[in-house]
C-alpha cells in the first residue's frame, strides 16, 4: 500500500476495535477512561521527548512516502498519536484479560521479572555504545525492579500474561511500520544504535520499548484506579 496516510490508517485500525467495544456492559472500558487518559498522558511526555531526541540524532527516522507531512517538534503527527493510541489499545487488551481470565499468575511474576532482568541488564552494559539498546533495556529494568521488588505490584503477573496477547497486534502494526508487506519502511533505524537483531522486520529493542511504555502506563493506571 503506497499512501501518505498509511501510518494514520494503521493507527485508526488499532484504535477502532477497542473504542467500539468500550461501551459494552461486560467490559465498560469507557468507565475507566479518566484514569486511562491521565496515565497515558503522563507517560507520553517522556516518551515523546525521547523520540524527539533520538530522531534529531538520526537514531531513527520516518519515510515521507507513508506520512502526511504534518510535523510537530520534528515528529510526524502520526508518531505523536502513536503514544496515545497504542497504549489505549494495549490497556484494553490487558483489561479484557484481567476480566475474563481465571488464571492466577502473580506467583509467577517474580520469576519472569528475574529472567527479564538477567537478559536486559547485562545486555545493556555490554552495549553501552548502542543508544537504543542501552536506554531501553536499562529503563525497563529500572521499572521492573521498582514494581516487582520495591512496590510488589500485584498486577505484574496479569501484565506479563496479557503482553503475550498484546504482541499479536504489535506484530501487525510494528511489522508494517518496519517494512513488512510494503516496499519500504515507514520507520527506519540506524543499526549502529541497536543490536541489529530483527524478529521478522521488527528490531528486538522494539519489543522491550513497547513493554516499557505499556507497563509504565498500567502502573500509573492501576494506581489511579
Amino acid at each position: 500500500m503506497d499512501s501518505p496516510f498509511l501510518y494514520f490508517y494503521l493507527l485508526l485500525f488499532t484504535f477502532a476495535g477497542p473504542f467500539a467495544r468500550s461501551f459494552e456492559s461486560r467490559i465498560y472500558y469507557i468507565g475507566k477512561w479518566k484514569a486511562l487518559l491521565t496515565s497515558i498522558s503522563i507517560i507520553a511526555v517522556p516518551f515523546i521527548l525521547w523520540d524527539v531526541y533520538f530522531t534529531s540524532k538520526g537514531y531513527w527516522g520516518f519515510n515521507a512516502r507513508y506520512i502526511t507531512g504534518f510535523n510537530i517538534a520534528g515528529l510526524p503527527i502520526e508518531e505523536l498519536l502513536y503514544f496515545f493510541i497504542i497504549p489505549f489499545a494495549s490497556v484494553f487488551i490487558y483489561e479484557v484479560f484481567v476480566l475474563f481470565s481465571k488464571l492466577k499468575l502473580q506467583k509467577y511474576s517474580q520469576w519472569v521479572s528475574l529472567l527479564l532482568l538477567a537478559f536486559l541488564i547485562p545486555t545493556a552494559f555490554l552495549h553501552l555504545d548502542k543508544a537504543y539498546t542501552c536506554t531501553t533495556f536499562l529503563a525497563l529494568s529500572a521499572v521492573i525492579i521498582l514494581l516487582e521488588f520495591v512496590y510488589k505490584a500485584a498486577f505484574l503477573g496479569d501484565f506479563y500474561a496479557s503482553f503475550l496477547f498484546i504482541l499479536i497486534p504489535f506484530y501487525i502494526v510494528n511489522g508494517v511500520l518496519t517494512g513488512s508487506f510494503i516496499d519500504e519502511q515507514v520507520v527506519w533505524y540506524n543499526n549502529d544504535q541497536n543490536l541489529g537483531i530483527r524478529i521478522f522486520t521488527i528490531p528486538l529493542e522494539d519489543h522491550f520499548y513497547g513493554m516499557l511504555e505499556i507497563l509504565s502506563t498500567i502502573a500509573i493506571y492501576e494506581r489511579i484506579k
